[in-house]
């Protein structure tokens, strides 16, 4: 959105003394120019210490300056000495400043969406807008399915978003592929009734992603968001596919990183150096298995990926196993439940 700033000059017929009392200061652009250049080599000591590149910088009017790199927010000192990564409050007004910024950088215009790859399911006259981002078998998004049951006049777009197994990414799919794909997910949420797999040739928009999981050591739980890698583009889906460990001890300048979405984490949570194995359980990739930053200041060699292969195999049964006795257990729960409901009947 462009902002035009309007400005109205005017004149007034004046003589002798009051001409001179009402005169405009002299010489405002050299002041222009002065605080360009002080933006400017703020800009470039944030960058120098912070290792990106800032998207605004604004003075504050308690004497620190924002800085917002992407959707983060930090103050900082007129010589980017001390960084502060927190909220702020005006305590006249008791308002978040810093929430209302984050909420300014996290508004979208739903126009912007592509919207053509989400399911569309229309309701009464469809005036309002709702876009929702979903898991198959998330929990929560089943629950908020059915809050939203009794939404009127309403347009719904659902980008599915299969993050949680392979088993989201199939359902996913499947509905993507259905004949009416907005009944399909209406089925599948509300009933738990899957449609029919996808035909191999079905073409569709959903990634798979790799997610980085909590605890991951080293990196703070607000910054795992950022820790993500879609296996269903270019150089990440070849390595994807592929199924061999791979590393790099130059994160920030490597080309196959850069492809693969991967060198924005040395400026996100400081990982210069990433050895990543996938893991595998029965021919099927399920995750991936990552170690960053070297200890002692080596660098990742080819008997570093062997060793942490092994390792990878043994967390891939693991955790394959962990599924199955939760997918087991909620067979038995519901099994019980019904059982239950049998008998109040």
């Amino acid at each position: 959105m462009k902002f035009w700033w309007v400005a109205a000059l005017a004149a007034a017929m004046s003589c002798g003394a009051l001409a001179q009392v009402q005169a405009p200061p002299a010489k405002s652009e050299p002041r222009k120019e002065a605080a360009r250049a002080d933006e400017a080599a703020l800009r470039a000591r944030v960058e120098a210490r912070m290792g990106a590149k800032p998207d605004t910088v604004t003075r504050m009017p308690f004497g620190l300056y924002e800085v917002v790199i992407g959707t983060e927010i930090f103050y900082v000192d007129a010589a980017v000495n001390y960084v502060i990564a927190g909220r702020v409050f005006d305590a006249r007004t008791r308002e978040d400043l810093t929430s209302k910024k984050r909420d300014e950088l996290l508004k979208v215009d739903v126009k912007s969406l592509p919207l053509e790859s989400a399911v569309k399911t229309v309701r009464g006259d469809g005036s309002r807008t709702l876009v929702t981002f979903e898991d198959p078998n998330c929990p929560y998004c089943k629950k908020l399915f059915k809050d939203l049951d009794g939404l009127k006049n309403v347009t719904i777009y659902t980008f599915l978003y299969p993050i949680l197994s392979q088993d989201s990414f199939e359902k996913a799919r499947a509905v993507w592929c259905a004949k009416d794909r907005a009944a399909a997910w209406a089925d599948l949420m509300g009933n738990g009734k899957a449609p029919p797999a996808a035909a191999a040739d079905c073409k569709h928009p959903l990634q798979q992603v790799l997610l980085g999981q909590s605890p991951f050591f080293g990196v703070d739980d607000q910054l795992l968001g950022y820790m993500q890698i879609p296996v269903s583009q270019s150089g990440a889906a070849v390595w994807w596919q592929e199924g061999e460990p791979w590393f790099s001890n130059d994160l920030a300048h490597d080309v196959q990183a850069a492809q693969m979405g991967l060198d924005q984490l040395t400026t996100w949570v400081g990982v210069t150096q990433i050895l990543l194995v996938p893991l595998v359980v029965g021919g099927k990739r399920i995750g991936a298995l990552q170690v960053s930053n070297r200890r002692g200041g080596g660098v990742f060699t080819d008997n570093d990926a062997r060793l942490l292969s092994i390792c990878a195999a043994q967390v891939a049964a693991a955790l394959d196993s962990y599924h199955t006795q939760r997918e087991m257990r909620a067979h038995i729960e519901e099994a019980q439940a019904l059982r239950r409901i049998s008998g109040v009947a």
